[in-house]
């Protein structure tokens, strides 16, 4: 399991420029690790989005609000991913209760 560069701890947190979040995938731009459940994904979206909010950050305007972007495309993608999988354990399910 691969650490994240984004902790969940606050103060051991440093600021992390764009180029480096285009290097990301989607579960380190959150700073959780792979299998999460919806709830931490959630969790570390806002817990992220407060600590890159784009009008606090001391990066220019433009690249705050292009991690910002890159973090809400993370968690939608991230979010969409969560749903699917669920939906797919259900119909195998249903389908195995309808085989009995």
């Amino acid at each position: 399991m691969e650490k994240s560069p984004i902790s969940n701890n606050q103060t051991e947190q440093k600021k992390l420029g764009l180029k480096d979040f285009e290097k990301m995938d989607n579960w380190q731009r959150l700073g959780i690790v792979k299998g999460a459940s919806p709830e931490e994904i959630k969790k570390a979206y806002r817990r992220t989005m407060l600590f890159y909010n784009p009008d606090k950050v001391d990066h220019q305007n433009r690249e705050g609000s292009e991690i910002a972007r890159l973090i809400i495309e993370a968690y939608e993608a991230l979010q969409k991913e969560k749903i699917f999988f669920q939906k797919a354990l259900w119909k195998r399910l249903f389908l195995k209760w309808q085989e009995i």
